[in-house]
Protein backbone atom coordinates (compact mmCIF):
# COMPACT_ATOMS: atom_id res chain seq x y z
CA UNK A 1 0.00 0.00 0.00
CA UNK A 2 1.21 3.46 -0.91
CA UNK A 3 1.46 6.15 1.35
CA UNK A 4 3.74 9.50 2.26
CA UNK A 5 6.24 9.67 5.03
CA UNK A 6 7.95 13.11 4.87
CA UNK A 7 6.72 14.25 1.61
CA UNK A 8 8.01 10.45 -0.44
CA UNK A 9 5.78 8.20 -1.62
CA UNK A 10 6.41 5.03 0.24
CA UNK A 11 5.08 1.35 -0.15
CA UNK A 12 4.27 -1.00 2.22
CA UNK A 13 2.94 -4.56 1.77
CA UNK A 14 -0.89 -5.92 3.61
CA UNK A 15 0.00 -9.49 4.74
CA UNK A 16 -3.56 -10.28 3.98
CA UNK A 17 -6.19 -8.43 2.11
CA UNK A 18 -9.67 -10.67 3.75
CA UNK A 19 -12.95 -9.79 2.36
CA UNK A 20 -16.01 -11.30 4.57
CA UNK A 21 -19.11 -12.30 3.08
CA UNK A 22 -20.42 -9.22 4.25
CA UNK A 23 -18.23 -7.26 1.85
CA UNK A 24 -16.08 -5.68 4.47
CA UNK A 25 -12.59 -5.68 3.96
CA UNK A 26 -9.75 -6.02 6.68
CA UNK A 27 -6.20 -5.61 5.59
CA UNK A 28 -3.79 -7.48 8.15
CA UNK A 29 -0.23 -6.83 8.53
CA UNK A 30 0.94 -10.06 10.09
CA UNK A 31 4.24 -9.48 12.06
CA UNK A 32 6.13 -10.55 15.09
CA UNK A 33 5.65 -7.98 18.20
CA UNK A 34 9.05 -7.45 18.65
CA UNK A 35 9.78 -6.56 15.31
CA UNK A 36 6.37 -4.35 15.61
CA UNK A 37 7.03 -2.55 18.23
CA UNK A 38 10.67 -1.65 17.03
CA UNK A 39 9.92 -0.09 13.60
CA UNK A 40 6.83 1.85 15.06
CA UNK A 41 4.36 -0.84 12.79
CA UNK A 42 1.17 0.74 14.89
CA UNK A 43 1.68 4.16 13.47
CA UNK A 44 2.64 3.14 10.22
CA UNK A 45 -0.78 1.48 10.12
CA UNK A 46 -2.27 4.40 11.14
CA UNK A 47 -0.92 6.42 8.36
CA UNK A 48 -1.63 3.96 5.52
CA UNK A 49 -5.48 3.62 7.27
CA UNK A 50 -5.72 7.73 6.93
CA UNK A 51 -4.51 7.73 3.56
CA UNK A 52 -6.05 4.36 1.70
CA UNK A 53 -8.94 3.98 3.69
CA UNK A 54 -11.84 3.14 2.39
CA UNK A 55 -11.07 2.48 -0.89
CA UNK A 56 -8.62 -0.28 -0.08
CA UNK A 57 -10.10 -1.57 2.88
CA UNK A 58 -12.67 -0.85 5.84
CA UNK A 59 -10.07 -1.89 8.38
CA UNK A 60 -6.24 -2.17 9.11
CA UNK A 61 -4.94 -4.41 11.71
CA UNK A 62 -1.75 -5.79 12.87
CA UNK A 63 -1.53 -9.20 14.31
CA UNK A 64 1.22 -10.75 15.96
CA UNK A 65 1.80 -13.59 18.13
CA UNK A 66 0.22 -11.92 21.31
CA UNK A 67 -2.99 -12.12 19.40
CA UNK A 68 -3.33 -15.55 18.00
CA UNK A 69 -2.62 -18.68 19.99
CA UNK A 70 -1.60 -21.93 18.63
CA UNK A 71 -4.83 -23.56 18.76
CA UNK A 72 -6.16 -20.71 17.18
CA UNK A 73 -3.31 -21.51 14.11
CA UNK A 74 -4.04 -25.08 13.92
CA UNK A 75 -8.22 -25.02 13.69
CA UNK A 76 -7.40 -22.19 11.15
CA UNK A 77 -5.45 -24.36 9.01
CA UNK A 78 -8.16 -27.38 9.46
CA UNK A 79 -11.18 -24.95 8.45
CA UNK A 80 -9.02 -24.03 5.52
CA UNK A 81 -8.28 -27.37 4.10
CA UNK A 82 -11.49 -28.84 4.91
CA UNK A 83 -12.94 -25.72 3.17
CA UNK A 84 -10.70 -26.19 -0.10
CA UNK A 85 -12.00 -29.54 -0.74
CA UNK A 86 -14.86 -27.79 -2.46
CA UNK A 87 -17.42 -30.83 -1.95
CA UNK A 88 -20.21 -29.65 -2.58
CA UNK A 89 -22.30 -32.37 -2.50
CA UNK A 90 -20.89 -32.77 0.76
CA UNK A 91 -22.13 -29.44 2.12
CA UNK A 92 -24.94 -29.56 0.61
CA UNK A 93 -26.15 -32.47 2.35
CA UNK A 94 -24.76 -31.80 5.77
CA UNK A 95 -26.57 -28.31 5.49
CA UNK A 96 -29.51 -30.26 4.80
CA UNK A 97 -29.29 -32.69 7.66
CA UNK A 98 -28.14 -29.39 10.07
CA UNK A 99 -31.52 -28.14 9.55
CA UNK A 100 -33.30 -31.01 11.72
CA UNK A 101 -30.56 -31.57 13.63
CA UNK A 102 -30.04 -30.35 17.68
CA UNK A 103 -28.44 -27.04 18.24
CA UNK A 104 -25.17 -28.53 19.11
CA UNK A 105 -23.69 -31.20 16.74
CA UNK A 106 -20.14 -32.95 16.26
CA UNK A 107 -17.92 -33.54 13.46
CA UNK A 108 -18.08 -37.58 14.42
CA UNK A 109 -22.54 -37.18 14.77
CA UNK A 110 -22.78 -35.38 11.81
CA UNK A 111 -20.43 -38.23 9.64
CA UNK A 112 -22.49 -40.88 11.65
CA UNK A 113 -26.09 -39.63 10.81
CA UNK A 114 -25.33 -38.47 7.22
CA UNK A 115 -23.39 -41.53 6.12
CA UNK A 116 -20.69 -39.10 4.76
CA UNK A 117 -18.26 -39.88 7.23
CA UNK A 118 -14.84 -38.33 6.70
CA UNK A 119 -16.43 -36.15 4.13
CA UNK A 120 -19.63 -35.11 6.26
CA UNK A 121 -17.08 -34.06 9.41
CA UNK A 122 -14.67 -31.83 6.67
CA UNK A 123 -17.98 -30.74 5.71
CA UNK A 124 -19.20 -29.43 8.93
CA UNK A 125 -15.75 -28.05 9.49
CA UNK A 126 -15.49 -26.31 6.39
CA UNK A 127 -19.25 -24.72 7.41
CA UNK A 128 -17.51 -22.41 9.72
CA UNK A 129 -16.08 -20.18 7.48
CA UNK A 130 -20.06 -19.63 6.67
CA UNK A 131 -21.42 -18.93 9.96
CA UNK A 132 -23.61 -21.66 9.77
CA UNK A 133 -21.47 -23.30 12.73
CA UNK A 134 -19.66 -21.65 15.32
CA UNK A 135 -17.58 -23.92 18.19
CA UNK A 136 -19.36 -23.99 21.47
CA UNK A 137 -15.75 -23.11 22.78
CA UNK A 138 -13.78 -20.76 20.79
CA UNK A 139 -10.40 -21.85 22.48
CA UNK A 140 -10.91 -25.43 21.66
CA UNK A 141 -9.43 -27.72 18.99
CA UNK A 142 -10.98 -28.86 16.70
CA UNK A 143 -11.19 -32.81 16.67
CA UNK A 144 -13.93 -34.96 15.97
CA UNK A 145 -15.83 -34.29 18.98
CA UNK A 146 -15.57 -30.78 19.74
CA UNK A 147 -18.74 -29.24 19.77
CA UNK A 148 -20.61 -27.15 17.55
CA UNK A 149 -23.47 -24.68 17.49
CA UNK A 150 -25.56 -25.28 14.83
CA UNK A 151 -27.25 -22.16 13.45
CA UNK A 152 -28.74 -23.69 10.23
CA UNK A 153 -32.48 -22.95 10.31
CA UNK A 154 -32.21 -20.80 13.77
CA UNK A 155 -31.61 -16.88 14.75
CA UNK A 156 -29.11 -16.62 17.30
CA UNK A 157 -28.47 -13.33 18.92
Amino acid sequence: MLYTQNRRTCEHFVDALVTFSSGKRVAYFIKYAADAKKHGLADLIRTIAAESAPRTADEFRLLTELNIDLITIKNSRRIVECGCRLDLEATGMVRNHLRSSPRVVTPRSVARDTGLGRRGSNALIALLQSGSVRLVDATSTITLDTQFNNSVGRCFS
